[in-house]
């Protein structure tokens, strides 16, 4: 699995990643991105540096966005986490373990620019999605309404230098028969992504998703 920084010929496969998750999000009764989802949009977020994509054997699997601060959802913070939009996969690579592999590349990124939280949000009528990010050590942190979409359930989850425990290593879970690939960082954080200021099939246990705002 490797995460980098999207390019400009990166927005149309983005686009249809997002478009490919909503088709399916769609046939378990929920709504998510509009479709088609606005290339304009994924240009800005480009230009910004915070949007990645995901390659797998040479493949694009899958796309997420990374921001430095979402006030539009968690108020003025301190700037101490990383937030996490849109992280879509390909339907041909759900089952695999891949969005719980592209979470933790964003705790050790977030880490590694010494922010404390990786941050997302989610609908908050939808039990599965919740449920995934809850068993990937997510804690709910309250509610917010979006009139122009959906209500939403607020999820924040230390990166590991602030948890207890043993440091985990580089290798993550990235199959599903048990083994593992080796995460290579994408290189700096995009200008607005991650530095510090001086932000699959249905998810049931043993699989990954990645449907988040």
């Amino acid at each position: 699995m490797n995460v980098r920084p999207a390019k400009p010929s990166d927005a149309p496969v983005a686009a249809e990643i997002l478009d490919e998750a909503t088709a399916y999000v769609r046939t378990l009764g929920f709504e998510q991105w509009p479709v088609p989802f606005p290339q304009e949009e994924l240009a800005h977020r480009i230009d910004r540096g915070e949007l990645y994509m995901v390659d797998v054997d040479g493949e694009t699997a899958a796309t997420l966005t990374l921001l430095r601060d979402d006030p539009a959802f968690w108020g003025e913070r301190s700037a101490d986490a990383v937030y996490l939009h849109k992280l879509a996969l390909r339907r041909a690579f759900a089952g695999r373990g891949l969005g719980a592999a592209i979470v933790e590349w964003v705790d050790e990124h977030a880490a590694a620019a010494g922010l404390e939280y990786v941050r997302l949000d989610c609908r908050r009528d939808d039990p599965g999605i919740r449920g995934y990010y809850e068993r990937l050590g997510f804690e709910h942190c309250g509610d917010k309404d979006d009139d122009s979409r959906f209500a939403v359930a607020l999820y924040e989850r230390r990166t590991w230098p602030f948890r207890r425990g043993p440091v985990p290593s580089r290798l993550v879970p990235g199959t599903s028969d048990g083994e593992s690939s080796h995460v290579r960082p994408a290189g700096p954080p995009g200008p607005r992504s991650m530095a510090p200021r001086t932000s699959e099939p249905r998810p049931v246990p043993g699989t990954s998703d990645g449907r988040n705002s």
